[in-house]
């Protein structure tokens, strides 16, 4: 009982950092692209 339960709160957990992910995404993505030339023109 208590090891389902666990793994229940685990996959809600989860759950909710990918829906977090595919909210944010986009805007995650634009950042990343944005170090990414950055760190291009370091090199």
């Amino acid at each position: 009982m208590i090891k389902e339960h666990l793994q229940i709160k685990v996959a809600n957990r989860i759950i909710l950092q990918f829906m977090y992910l595919m909210k944010y995404q986009k805007q995650n993505q634009l950042e990343y692209q944005s170090v990414m030339l950055e760190l291009e023109f370091q090199k």
